[in-house]
């Protein structure tokens, strides 16, 4: 994710959409296609992020008031046949009727502002394009790179079709990699608004063609529209998108694929004979001749999809860097990480060792002097500030200077101590910008500190600081801050999410 999206008729940030038993704040605009408008955003109730897909044919209606569609009367029919179809075809993406793994699962569909919503699951990942341009500096996957992460694709597709469902948008974009608590990538396939149902005959049951092909993934036959179930055309897709990782080049468009030149581009990468052999079958431009199932594809390409791999629904083969809050920081900082670290270990021991002896007054001046040096040391750094915050706290407290220490470590029940609640440490901690004390509350779940913590960070200048800048910013959002948002898109803006 890199800069907001701009789409004419979306929705604005921070509007509320509400179905009948939830709220969805949008945060921001995902993408938009001829029949709808992709937004994150979140749910009001737990604050869980979803993408949400709002039913938007452009050419048909604009955004009225109170963020409703309004279209003319002449677009009436083909709108309602267009949303019962938008409605029907979510609820059979719902999880309760199709779940896969690599297969976006749909959560909710709901009609609101005189159109309809669903919420899906939002992949937090790079697609395919992006992983081969950016990530492989525009260089061709293996062959085992490539079987790798798209034989999980492949068994999810062939899922589809047993459901008697077609993608008809099955390309690079349409495919992304979120991580996985292992460190593996699972392939997750996204945008099914293209996608069509067929009954038992093969009819299709929803009444609009398929208007959209993208060029160099969709056959020949999709752009006369398909009436009929055709798995062939997402057999073609599919073998499309395995010959783009394969040469990190866009396929030619269907009308002039030929053998010869799926040969040619396929020969500078040593492909093997066998992998060449099925992408030319799998993209012949008649239907009748092209491969007719993905079963079929995969047998071709040496992939067995009847039955779990060992790797399961991911990949292991390519690799995507998490945000890594210590992978950026300099020698600089990390020398005073470890210099803040031997103060306060000295501290520590220094109180201990004094207050073991009775000598309270002497641990607190031992306390005083390491926290000047380490002042007059650490001045110009934030997080020197904070090791200096830590280091205050381990001086005893003038109000506890006459606790009594049971043997067993405990004070007496008798001494009475003075303690700040987390409300009077916030004010005090705002008031001298204590930003240590603030990352203390914020840890322990104090909610008012996220927001001073997400622009403190934003305003500093290492990527380091955009890591926490977003940690805390989210954790904002996540209670209904909508400030939040607004730092959230500075990041996008930085390029923190590329």
């Amino acid at each position: 994710m890199s800069k907001a999206k701009v789409i004419e008729g979306a929705l604005p940030p921070g509007t509320v959409i509400r179905s009948s038993v939830d709220g969805f704040r949008v945060e921001s605009v995902l993408g938009a296609g001829g029949f709808g408008i992709t937004y994150r955003v979140t749910r009001l109730s737990d604050g869980r992020v979803f993408a949400m897909k709002e039913y938007f044919p452009d050419k048909l209606c604009e955004r009225g008031e109170g963020n409703t569609l309004s279209y003319l009367k002449t677009n009436a029919k083909s709108m309602e046949t267009g949303l019962k179809d938008f409605i029907t075809e979510a609820e059979r993406l719902n999880r309760q009727n199709i779940s896969h793994p690599n297969i976006v699962s749909v959560d909710s569909v709901f009609r609101a502002n005189n159109t309809a919503y669903y919420t899906m699951e939002f992949i937090d990942g790079s697609n395919l394009l992006q992983y081969v341009t950016k990530r492989n500096g525009g260089r061709p996957l293996s062959v085992a790179q490539t079987l790798s992460v798209m034989r999980p694709v492949l068994q999810a597709v062939a899922l589809l079709h047993a459901h008697n469902l077609t993608h008809l948008d099955l390309k690079h974009e349409n495919i992304l990699l979120t991580f996985e608590s292992d460190g593996s990538l699972r392939p997750v396939i996204i945008d099914f608004g293209q996608s069509k149902h067929y009954d038992k005959k093969g009819h299709a049951t929803s009444q609009l063609t398929n208007a959209g092909c993208s060029d160099g993934f969709a056959p020949p036959e999709q752009y006369q529209g398909l009436v009929t179930f055709t798995p062939q055309a997402d057999v073609y897709a599919l073998s499309a998108t395995i010959l783009y990782l394969l040469t990190a080049r866009q396929p030619v468009s269907s009308a002039d694929i030929s053998a010869a030149k799926i040969a040619e581009a396929l020969s500078p990468n040593n492909v093997p004979d066998r992998i060449v052999d099925a992408l030319i079958h799998g993209m012949r431009r008649d239907k009748a001749d092209r491969t007719q199932s993905v079963e079929a594809l995969a047998s071709d390409l040496g992939i067995e999809i009847a039955t779990q791999s060992p790797e399961g629904n991911v990949t292991r083969l390519l690799n995507l860097d998490r945000p890594n809050p210590f992978s950026r920081i300099s020698r600089r900082r990390w020398t005073e990480i470890v210099l803040g670290l031997v103060f306060i270990g000295l501290i520590v021991v220094a109180s201990v060792r004094f207050v073991g002896r009775g000598v309270r007054q002497d641990s607190v001046a031992v306390a005083d002097d390491t926290i000047a040096a380490a002042e007059t040391q650490f001045s110009q750094d934030s997080l020197s500030r904070q090791t200096v915050a830590n280091a205050a706290e381990s001086r005893p407290s003038p109000e506890r200077s006459d606790a009594v220490t049971n043997v067993d470590g405990k004070e007496s029940s008798a001494v009475h101590e003075q303690v700040m609640t987390d409300e009077e440490l916030f004010t005090q901690a705002m008031q001298k910008n204590d930003v240590g004390t603030l990352v203390k509350l914020g840890n322990k779940g104090y909610s008012d500190a996220y927001l001073p913590l997400a622009k403190h960070y934003l305003n500093q200048d290492t990527p380091n600081d955009d890591f926490w800048a977003d940690h805390w910013a989210q954790k904002a959002k996540n209670i209904g801050r909508s400030e939040a948002g607004t730092i959230i898109r500075t990041l996008e803006q930085r390029g923190f999410y590329d």
